[in-house]
């Protein structure tokens, strides 16, 4: 059965994601503080976006891993469903893929935004070209505290990420939580159901079935008339030597432009001394050593955590 997936982007796409998750968030931050006060001179708005990336370069990855997973684990039932029906790419995409994938992406997400809370102090506090920019957060305020030492202040900090914390899981993922069960595709119910009071309380509550129905029921006249009103159109595909020639054209794009990269980066790699290539292999060693304790204790953590739920 041939599913609408190109196997030759997998190949390179995971692949390079896989490489891109292993850089820290603070070199995608040092990479693009300059490009993007470049982009908004003389205002705070390049650095409110630089640091918004830092923080989606350290979540994306998460989640990107765990709908790719949902997309190679589908079942050949549903694939088969979906192909009988004749979905189309945004039917497949909107009534298939996404909905098996809800809750992973929703447990996901909530594992990648608590991530995100432990890079606040570095993308909110950042120093570039001999100048230190705090952005306006409980981020740049601990790193504040903690250059002046004042251990107060960082107790306030600590407090208040922990409020807001508690307040996000239970007004915002639990909701969430409660509410992707109901794309479960399991036989049999499950033991412990995810519950939430606000969920409860939003799912009682009449005037959001009120908004829910009226505006359900305003999109759904909407498309209906467009649909009747606007005839089909179909467009003449291009020759498959066209497409072919453009595809090739891209390619040669990008690899000239990954060339040259390339060469730019061997360039300063010779400048540098022996001594200062040595430094930065052993630099690296040691980071790579200690992602190796902190996964190994990571797992030593989880092992008995997962023996004794089950």
């Amino acid at each position: 059965m041939d599913l609408p997936y190109n196997r030759i982007a997998e190949k390179i796409m995971i692949p390079a994601i896989d490489i891109l998750q292993s850089v820290p968030v603070l070199g995608f931050l040092s990479v693009t503080v300059l490009m993007f006060m470049a982009l908004f001179p003389g205002s705070l708005l390049g650095v409110e976006c630089a640091s918004i990336f830092a923080i989606f370069t350290g979540q994306v990855w998460n989640m990107t891993f765990s709908f790719y997973h949902s997309l190679a684990t589908i079942p050949r039932p549903l694939n088969e469903a979906a192909n009988i029906h004749r979905l189309g790419v945004w039917s497949r995409f909107t009534k298939l893929e996404v909905p098996f994938s809800m809750i992973g992406l929703v447990w996901n997400s909530m594992m990648s935004f608590g991530g995100g809370w432990f890079f606040l102090a570095a993308s909110e506090s950042i120093s570039v070209l001999n100048q230190n920019i705090h952005l306006p957060g409980i981020g740049s305020y601990m790193a504040m505290a903690a250059d002046q030492g004042d251990v107060k202040a960082i107790v306030y900090s600590i407090i208040t990420i922990v409020i807001l914390i508690c307040l996000v899981d239970q007004l915002f993922w639990r909701p969430l939580v409660a509410w992707a069960q109901k794309f479960k595709n399991e036989q049999s119910e499950a033991n412990e159901v995810p519950k939430s009071w606000v969920y409860d309380i939003i799912k009682r509550a009449r005037f959001i079935r009120y908004v829910n129905l009226s505006v359900g029921t305003f999109f759904h006249d909407l498309t209906s008339n467009f649909r009747k009103r606007s005839p089909s159109i179909h467009w003449p595909k291009p020759p498959s030597l066209v497409s072919r020639l453009v595809i090739w054209i891209i390619w040669l794009i990008v690899i000239v432009l990954v060339a040259k990269y390339v060469y730019e980066a061997v360039l300063e790699i010779m400048q540098l001394s022996s001594n200062e290539l040595l430094r930065v292999v052993v630099l690296g060693l040691e980071t790579a050593l200690r992602v190796f304790v902190s996964t190994v204790f990571a797992v030593l953590w989880t092992v008995p955590e997962v023996l004794l739920s089950v």
